[in-house]
């Protein structure tokens, strides 16, 4: 399965992928309710080879692939902010 790139879609933790799956990973900024334009760079981790990011070629975005089963946290940080994600990665 292939989610869209283009697509505006916020995604509920956890999220459960089979191998082989891909997801893209964007990060949008907001100052209380309204979306702020732009995109922020910041620094990609994720907790375990479950999974892989990879670059997109997009300032603060990636393409998260499932590469085995298991449970990985996805972290972003930006300045002082973090944001995590857990992943479950289904056999």
């Amino acid at each position: 399965a292939r989610s869209d790139r283009d697509s505006d879609q916020t995604v509920e933790a956890p999220i459960e992928l089979l191998v082989g799956d891909e997801l893209y990973l964007d990060v949008v900024a907001f100052a209380d309710s309204q979306r702020l334009s732009g995109r922020l760079a910041g620094d990609w981790q994720a907790s375990t080879s479950s999974v892989t990011l990879l670059s997109d070629g997009s300032i603060g975005s990636r393409r998260l692939v499932a590469r085995t089963p298991g449970l990985a946290t996805i972290e972003y940080r930006h300045g002082d902010a973090t944001a995590t994600i857990e992943v479950e990665v289904l056999p």
